[in-house]
């Protein structure tokens, strides 16, 4: 952050972060929670207490075990795939504009999906809507609401990027 590559205060730099770096970020949560859910609790045998795997458990308890499964209301289900995403769905950055204008910034490059390829594609994106921004005289968005409206713009303006 001292280098200037990551500016906290900027919401351009969360939004370019959020949308390299999510995917990422999200593919190794779920390898980590699928070795999680599928190791075996104990690995000794014949020792009393649970035992098997976390998501068997979880899911269909042994008999004389309480089930500790908990039923979400669907309208607390439906109000957080708004405000997120839906299960199994990737992870939403910004509008759909600031998505088109990075898709169309990183369409012909090929970052791969690293830590460093995640950091060059962000360095990219950052630097392609600083200029943009600085070329147009457009001030640095002060909050998230006014840097979707910045890229609402953006993309309505043929050729922006």
């Amino acid at each position: 952050m001292e280098s200037g590559m990551l500016n906290l205060d900027n919401p351009v730099h969360i939004n370019c972060l959020q949308y390299t770096h999510l995917p990422l970020l999200e593919r190794e949560l779920n390898i980590e929670q699928r070795l999680w859910n599928t190791h075996d609790i104990r690995k000794q045998r014949n020792v009393p207490g649970p035992f098997g795997k976390p998501d068997l458990l979880f899911t269909s308890p042994p008999e004389g075990f309480a089930d500790m499964l908990c039923k979400v209301d669907d309208d607390l289900l439906k109000h957080a795939e708004q405000l997120v995403c839906g299960v199994d769905e990737p992870l939403w950055v910004a509008n759909d504009a600031f998505r088109t204008i990075s898709e169309t910034v990183l369409q012909n490059t090929n970052f791969p999906s690293t830590p460093e390829g995640s950091l060059a594609a962000y360095l990219m994106l950052v630097e392609k809507f600083t200029t943009v921004l600085q070329t147009r005289g457009i001030s640095i968005p002060s909050t998230f609401a006014e840097a979707n409206e910045i890229y609402q713009l953006l993309a309505n303006e043929a050729g922006t990027l």
